[in-house]
């Protein structure tokens, strides 16, 4: 499926209810054991089918939520086809001075002993051009080392079976990026970018669910990332031109005032010169007068 060419806006389409695969309005649900996921036509809901049957069912016989801290996420096992929800521990610290609480998740049991595994983010769904639904936390093992040195044996790990399986139910060129080892999406609600509030984790939805799989499945998609950046920059050139066309409109106004001021001047000046006329010819009428200078002594 192509991606959205359009450029990111800042919009309420994320607060909206709409289609899971597109942003038109949803008219029909999941017809599955889910009942949840919406559409808004059954050509969505037919090309969203071969990736929504991978969970459908789990996530309708999903068994009560485990007790003390536990958030539900999406596990990209390394050598299975099929994702998996889980029950993710989440511990944490608060610190002392601030008071503030920090979230940690136990994600290292999903990881090879000898694996440090690191975090990406993301709050953009660029294949259907919109905000996700949540912050994704995106677990994985780390790439080789920037100085082109190769991470060997198990810390690089395998190529992932399950994310490219996804290719099956895409039906399109990918995935772009090789993802090596498991991969473990988590979900958080949006921080305010203040240590206040660093953000929350949640239980994963089937719509992070999705937001998930195109993450994985789009990133690293270079066509992608040119579509995207050639929209911003005609933005910005649009964004230039009109702020331009400002400065112009501006430039205008100021010389129709400046030329208005003149115009008064010209009819004031003209008024002075018929009066000195006029005073001069009454003058010539009136004859010569004598002239006294006064001079110091």
């Amino acid at each position: 499926m192509e991606p959205s060419t359009q450029p990111h806006t800042q919009t309420q389409q994320s607060q909206q209810v709409v289609c899971t695969l597109c942003n038109n309005p949803p008219i029909t649900a999941c017809p599955g054991a889910c009942q949840e996921l919406l559409y808004c036509s059954t050509t969505c809901q037919g090309d969203d089918a071969p990736i929504h049957k991978l969970v459908c069912a789990q996530f309708a016989s999903l068994p009560p939520k485990p007790k003390g801290k536990q958030i539900l996420g999406v596990l990209f096992p390394e050598n299975e086809t099929t994702p998996q929800l889980k029950w993710i521990h989440i511990g944490g610290f608060a610190d002392e001075e601030s008071g503030i609480s920090f979230h940690e998740p136990s994600v290292d049991s999903y990881f090879a002993d000898d694996v440090f595994p690191e975090a990406m983010h993301s709050e953009r769904n660029r294949v259907r051009n919109r905000d996700t639904r949540s912050m994704l936390e995106v677990w994985r093992v780390p790439p080789p080392k920037a100085d082109g040195k190769e991470v060997v044996g198990r810390l690089l790990g395998e190529e992932n079976q399950c994310i490219k399986a996804l290719g099956g139910g895409k039906g399109a060129a990918g995935p772009f990026h090789a993802w090596r080892g498991p991969v473990l999406v988590l979900f958080m609600t949006r921080s305010t970018g203040f240590m206040v509030d660093p953000g929350a984790y949640r239980d994963c939805n089937l719509q992070d669910f999705g937001d998930a799989v195109d993450f994985v499945y789009d990133y690293g998609n270079d066509v992608h990332e040119r579509r995207i950046k050639e929209a911003l920059d005609s933005l910005g050139r649009a964004a230039a031109k009109e702020m331009a066309m400002g400065g112009e409109r501006g430039g205008d106004g100021e010389g129709q005032e400046k030329g208005g001021e003149e115009g008064v001047e010209s009819q004031e000046t003209g008024k002075e010169d018929e009066k000195g006329k006029a005073e001069n010819e009454t003058k010539a009428e009136e004859g010569p007068k004598n002239i006294v200078i006064e001079m110091e002594a």
